[in-house]
């Protein structure tokens, strides 16, 4: 909780630190997403829905402690309007639906795929600015989402039918980045209100579970219902890091990190929890690969040579 705090201090005296302090914060925050998965996998046998419903109440509990201490609940105000909650609430559900399928996956021996999901995100964005926000994509930019399709046809070739889960992960974080820039909240005070918007379903689907289900920890060790204390934790510090970095890291910088989070996961996915890598998978993740690094070096160059800024960066949340 101190820690929580503390970051969140540091946010709100941001033009009080350097630039590098703020890429710390953001390769720590990166970090702790990818290193993530080994607390969700540890979660393993627990129904993914349970995990997500704690998830939403620990963040909702700490996260209003955060706003709290810091004197920051006015800045919920904006909340009351009906056009803003009902924004809020849609990206609260994207938020909520991709954090789902991400510990469903990372719990059910899919990490790989999970990783393919946050590889092919930046992607998205960039496609979805183009169609839904209208943004001129460059011919590189073009080029990159013609190899993210590429690469999606490789893995259903292999997998013989689309790499579902990875798809799914792409495009509810895609949908989230997009109904984000809807949101007036800075990324304390929006995701605090998207906890508190899921607040009551989570409680109400943990109810139900726990009424006339199996129960709302059915199949949790000891050890893992101690974990679970942790998931508000787990799910703020790295929000609120990233919060830190965005003060004074330019979004091509931060756009860089996010190869941290894929890279993470696949290497735990492969070398840890022993996930098939046969030739066409690594020949799927290379194509993504090198979409992705097309668009980030594009966006490194137009951020050098003055050209109007990029889409705003959406971290990669495990």
């Amino acid at each position: 909780m101190g820690i929580t705090v503390g970051i969140a201090v540091g946010i709100s005296m941001g033009n009080q630190h350097d630039h590098r302090n703020g890429v710390l914060a953001g390769v720590s925050a990166y970090v702790i997403w990818g290193l993530l998965t080994l607390y969700w996998h540890a979660m393993s046998g627990i129904n993914a829905f349970s995990l997500i419903g704690w998830r939403i109440v620990g963040s909702a509990v700490l996260l209003g402690a955060v706003v709290f201490i810091t004197r920051s609940w006015r800045s919920l105000r904006p909340l009351a309007s009906p056009q803003i909650f009902a924004r809020t609430s849609l990206a609260a559900i994207a938020l909520a639906t991709n954090w789902t399928i991400y510990v469903f996956c990372v719990t059910h021996d899919r990490v790989v795929d999970a990783a393919l999901g946050y590889l092919l995100s930046p992607l998205g964005l960039v496609l979805a600015g183009a169609v839904i926000l209208h943004e001129h994509l460059r011919f590189v930019q073009r080029c990159a989402i013609g190899l993210a399709a590429l690469s999606v046809a490789l893995l259903a070739f292999g997998y013989g039918r689309p790499p579902v889960f990875a798809v799914l992960i792409a495009l509810t974080w895609t949908l989230y980045g997009v109904l984000k820039k809807r949101v007036p909240f800075g990324p304390l005070i929006g995701l605090t209100s998207e906890a508190f918007v899921l607040l009551p379903l989570a409680i109400l689907a943990l109810a139900a579970q726990q009424g006339f289900g199996d129960g709302a920890l059915h199949g949790a060790t000891s050890t893992q219902t101690q974990l679970i204390a942790f998931a508000g934790v787990a799910t703020a510090i790295p929000l609120l890091l990233f919060a830190r970095a965005a003060q004074s890291v330019a979004l091509s910088t931060l756009g860089w990190l996010q190869y941290i989070v894929p890279t993470i996961n696949l290497a735990l996915g492969v070398a840890l929890y022993s996930e098939p890598m046969p030739p066409w998978r690594v020949a799927g993740f290379a194509v993504a690969w090198l979409a992705l690094l097309a668009v980030s070096i594009d966006g490194l160059r137009n951020a050098r040579a003055g050209s109007p800024t990029e889409p705003a960066v959406v971290p990669l949340e495990g």
